[in-house]
C-alpha cells in the first residue's frame, strides 16, 4: 500500500508538473496575445485618429473650394455687368463722336455761307472744292449733303 501511495502522490506530482507547464504556457500565450491586442488597439486609435484629421481637412479644403467657387462666380458677375456698362459707355461716345462730327460739318457750313455773304468772289472757289453748285445763293442742306457724302 505504501507503494501505491507512493506512485499516486509521484502520478499525481507528474500531473501537476505537467498542468503547470501547460498553465505556464497558456499564460504565456495569453500575455502575447494581450500584447498584441494592445498593440494592434494603439494601432487602430492611431489610424482612427489620423482618419478624423484627414476628414476634417478634407471639409476646410471643401469649404475652401465652395468659397473660391463663389467669389468666381461673384467676379464673373461684376466682370460682366462692367462689360456691359463699357459697352453702354462706347455707344453714348460713339454717338456723341456722331453728333461733334455734325455740329463740325454744320460750323463749317456755316462758315462757309458768312465767306460767301461777305465776299461773294469766294463763291467760284467754294463751287469747286464742293462739286460745282451752281449760283451764289447756297442751301446749307445741300452743302451739308454733299459734304457729308464725302
Amino acid at each position: 500500500m505504501a507503494t501505491d501511495s507512493r506512485e499516486e502522490i509521484k502520478r499525481l506530482q507528474n500531473v501537476i508538473l505537467r498542468l503547470s507547464a501547460e498553465i505556464g504556457g497558456k499564460n504565456q500565450k495569453t500575455e502575447y496575445i494581450a500584447k498584441q491586442l494592445k498593440e494592434g488597439s494603439t494601432a487602430l486609435s492611431e489610424m482612427k485618429e489620423q482618419t478624423d484629421q484627414l476628414d476634417q481637412a478634407y471639409k476646410e479644403e471643401n469649404r475652401n473650394v465652395k468659397m473660391t467657387m463663389l467669389e468666381n462666380q461673384r467676379l464673373e458677375r461684376e466682370i460682366e455687368t462692367q462689360r456691359r456698362e463699357i459697352e453702354q459707355q462706347v455707344k453714348e461716345i460713339k454717338k456723341r463722336d456722331a453728333q461733334l462730327d455734325f455740329k463740325n460739318k454744320q460750323i463749317l457750313v456755316l462758315r462757309m455761307l458768312k465767306d460767301v455773304k461777305e465776299d461773294p468772289q469766294k463763291v467760284s472757289a467754294v463751287q469747286g472744292r464742293h462739286g460745282g453748285v451752281v449760283g451764289t445763293r447756297f442751301s446749307s442742306k445741300l452743302v451739308c449733303t454733299r459734304l457729308h457724302k464725302r
